[in-house]
């Protein structure tokens, strides 16, 4: 038997209040749509995230690398330089 048999063998088996008011090609397209927006969102956004973060830890690789001492005094101002920016910023976010 194919996953998809599988999944539609358990999934007509199911009796649930919305299986009742829905046809079962409304709720496979509904799971096909939340599965391709999964996809996206691990393709796009954390892709994004790996690249971003791989990026940061180069950059601080080579600030130690030609002056370790200007590095430490970078890491050591850069919370206080996030929390003047926040406190700037977030009153005024709207939404």
């Amino acid at each position: 038997m194919t996953c998809g048999g599988r999944f539609t063998t358990t999934y007509n088996g199911c009796r649930l209040l919305i299986t009742t008011r829905k046809g079962t090609g409304d709720l496979i397209s509904r799971v096909t749509s939340d599965i391709d927006a999964i996809q996206s969102l691990i393709s796009t956004t954390l892709l994004g995230l790996v690249v971003n973060v791989l990026t940061l830890v180069g950059m601080i690789a080579v600030m130690f690398y030609l002056s370790w001492r200007f590095t430490l005094i970078a890491l050591l101002v850069a919370p206080a330089l996030f929390v003047v920016v926040y406190s700037f910023y977030a009153p005024h976010q709207t939404g």
